[in-house]
């Protein structure tokens, strides 16, 4: 089981996706494998437990391929940069009122 701590959007487990995705969702500096064989084949399976967590039903490997998956989640604000946020927008407003 796989828990996550906020909700998964999207999971990517083709490999010309994941190799497509690296510069969008990985890890700043980190080197993926790019071959043919990183990706999840039709024999691998994962469950939804919930809006959270997956478990890996079946994941079959070799000797010479990679069983991948990117699994995106929604990033939560917290409230300070939620209070920031709003501070900054009352800002904007206070500038657009003392032009006119």
């Amino acid at each position: 089981l796989i828990e996550f701590d906020s909700d998964i959007v999207a999971i990517i487990l083709n490999g010309k996706k994941l190799n497509a995705s690296d510069n969008i969702f990985g890890g700043t500096g980190a080197n993926y494998e790019t071959s043919t064989s990183r990706k999840w084949e039709s024999n691998d399976f994962l469950t939804f437990t919930s809006s959270q967590s997956i478990l890996v039903d079946r994941a079959t490997v070799g000797r010479y391929w990679i069983d991948d998956a990117r699994i995106i989640t929604q990033s939560v604000s917290e409230p300070s940069s939620i209070a920031l946020l709003g501070l900054g927008l009352l800002g904007l407003v206070g500038i657009r009122h003392k032009k006119i």
